[in-house]
């Protein structure tokens, strides 16, 4: 007989971040993805969340872009990501920042 009960309560739900699909910094990491995996890259929509819906309150805010490793594993059990993703999303940021950052 179990003693103990167990309550999950979510409570973070992030606002819709707007962006711009065709704005300078979209097409930059775009056309930097597709040169580093060698195929073109595809703007897409995610539907998690993340903290960015906080930052993008600010009237300064760049737009914001989810860039990354990944495959369908993310947040299971048995998630991993291969190591020429991992290495090719090295290259992207560091790519991105200097373009960014010039």
């Amino acid at each position: 007989m179990t003693k103990h009960k167990f309550k999950l309560q979510y409570d973070y739900v992030g606002d819709a971040v707007k962006g711009q699909a065709d704005g300078q910094d979209v097409m930059t990491a775009q056309n930097l993805l597709g040169e580093i995996l060698g195929h073109p890259v595809k703007i897409v929509g995610e539907p998690g969340t993340t903290d960015a819906s906080k930052f993008v309150n600010s009237t300064s805010a760049p737009t914001m872009l989810v860039v990354g490793p990944g495959n369908e594993t993310v947040h299971q059990v048995n998630e991993y990501v291969d190591v020429d993703e991992y290495l090719a999303a090295c290259e992207f940021y560091e790519r991105f920042a200097k373009q960014y950052l010039d």
